[in-house]
């Protein structure tokens, strides 16, 4: 706050923003991050899902309290009121969002930044393509019913190519379609597709890396019906400085 007015804090000026997987480590950095360097940031919304006996009012309460918020609430506590919970879900059909909520979001929000994702290395194919993949697609087309939208941010990984040993900035097509591959996770039974998840994984070594390489092509053949980009985070680690040294 009373820094110098970046070209990236005007474009966020007025702008309403929706997070999904806001709860998580990035996504609560990310909202920190705009609160504190976007004064005039418009509402951030925050896709929550009831969880540990907790509703998504209760989650938000505690998340504000969390030391990562800690310089908000100390110099620009009036910020936190921009934080708005959406209760929702990305397993669910529109991602699980009331009428209420969704005619807010669009009428407001003009950014979308996709964040939730299951992070289980070795969970099941049947659950990665749920959230990861579908999960993507759902937010897609979510962000086709904005009328105001500006970009789609979607969140992937570095390791989502692993057998390209030069990764280029350019996505590659999977060998089968992430469609093909929702299909077949709703048409087959757990046990049946954990068999199988051998030979369709290879040569990805866990169902994440696997899952989030068919959201990134669902991503890429939106455009340019869509203006989006994806972001590539490598591991994720402590913070150096902002927006606590050591936060993780």
């Amino acid at each position: 706050m009373g820094e110098p007015r970046s070209s990236v804090a005007a474009f966020y000026s007025g702008r309403g923003v929706l997070v999904t997987g806001a709860t998580g480590l990035l996504g609560k950095v990310l909202v920190e991050k705009l609160l504190w360097a976007v004064p005039d940031v418009g509402p951030i919304y925050m896709l929550m899902r009831s969880k540990r006996g907790k509703t998504p009012a209760e989650r938000m309460a505690a998340i504000q309290d969390l030391p990562v918020f800690e310089r908000v609430r100390r110099d620009c506590p009036k910020q936190l009121s921009k934080m708005r919970m959406v209760a929702g879900d990305v397993g669910l059909e529109s991602l699980g969002i009331g009428d209420d909520d969704l005619e807010r979001i669009k009428r407001d929000v003009s950014v979308v930044f996709h964040c939730a994702a299951t992070l289980k290395l070795e969970g099941s194919l049947k659950n990665a393509l749920h959230f990861n993949t579908r999960g993507t697609q759902r937010a897609l087309q979510l962000a086709r019913e904005l009328p105001h939208l500006k970009v789609f941010v979607h969140t992937s990984t570095a390791f989502c190519h692993c057998d390209v040993e030069n990764l280029e900035e350019r996505t590659y097509p999977p060998p089968i379609t992430p469609e093909n591959m929702i299909s077949c996770g709703d048409m087959v039974d757990e046990e049946t597709l954990e068999k199988v998840a051998p030979s369709l994984l290879a040569p990805h070594p866990n169902t994440y890396t696997y899952s989030k390489r068919l959201a990134e092509d669902l991503v890429a053949r939106s455009y340019p019906d869509l203006p989006l980009c994806i972001v590539r985070p490598s591991i994720v680690c402590p913070a150096w400085e902002e927006p606590v040294p050591g936060w993780v």
